[in-house]
């Protein structure tokens, strides 16, 4: 059993809470997981002074810590100081104990919203997974794969998605975690699921979300997924999967139903 924490668009200096972070890390240092993932946009505006306050909370976070670029990261150069403050853009973390390899993808591009992944990329991410097969394969990155709901209307998925979802099936990927549009969602191609997550610390959600995070866990035909509010820090299911047999729980309304409760009764 592998056990994940996915933190995600903290967008320190714009809308940052300072109490949903420090919830977040007393969480991740209570749980002890095997890993945290923040999948982008921990700065708003890519500025070293934002790095530098933002990493001053990373720095308390026990466990092992993957982060990559988001789009609000790059802005400004920031990706210079990304790197510089937390290394490479794109890296990876094997899990030998728990038999487990985690990639981190760089899906942002120096000061564009827009999200891809490129060929060199896709080579370099077959090359990881090449190696030696390990029994829990999960990929993160920060731009959509698949669009979602209550997500607005800008572009939100990776300029070439196709190639990247077609990878996920032919490497038969276990997870792939996303963040960029705030919202926690769910979606589930063969055996590859798709998770999203909220914004972790900032008040930039959407429709009635509040801050929110995930924790994941992992055990070969076994998969559970919490959304933990960052504010209360309850716990709300969102997937399970048991001995291959999928249960998804839509913990939220979705925007049809919101639609429908503005409709009047007609006789």
């Amino acid at each position: 059993m592998v056990e994940i924490i996915q933190i995600s668009d903290l967008h320190y200096k714009n809308d940052f809470r300072e109490d949903c972070m420090e919830n977040i890390i007393n969480y991740i240092n209570k749980k002890k997981p095997d890993a945290v993932v923040c999948t982008g946009d921990i700065a708003h505006k890519g500025r070293v002074s934002e790095y530098n306050g933002i990493c001053e909370y990373l720095r308390k976070i026990k466990p092992k810590l993957l982060v990559v670029p988001g789009n609000h990261d790059v802005k400004n150069n920031g990706l210079i100081f990304f790197e510089k403050c937390l290394g490479p853009r794109r890296r990876k973390m094997i899990i030998d104990e728990k038999d487990t390899i985690i990639i981190g993808l760089c899906s942002s591009r120096d000061d564009l919203k827009d999200g891809e992944i490129g060929d060199e990329q896709l080579l370099w991410l077959a090359q990881q997974f090449r190696k030696p097969r390990r029994e829990n394969r999960i990929i993160a990155l920060h731009h959509h794969l698949i669009p979602i709901p209550f997500a607005g209307r800008k572009w939100s998925t990776v300029r070439d998605a196709g190639e990247l979802l077609e990878f996920t099936q032919l490497y038969e990927i276990d997870l792939v975690l996303q963040g960029h549009r705030h919202v926690p969602c769910v979606w589930e191609i063969g055996s590859t699921i798709f998770l999203y997550c909220g914004t972790s610390s900032a008040d930039k959600t959407r429709s009635d979300e509040s801050p929110s995070f995930n924790h994941i866990i992992l055990e070969k035909k076994n998969l559970e997924i919490n959304v933990v509010s960052s504010d209360t820090l309850e716990k709300k299911v969102l997937f399970t999967r048991i001995n291959g047999k999928t249960t998804y729980i839509r913990r939220r309304a979705t925007r049809i139903e919101h639609i429908l409760e503005k409709v009047p009764i007609w006789d």
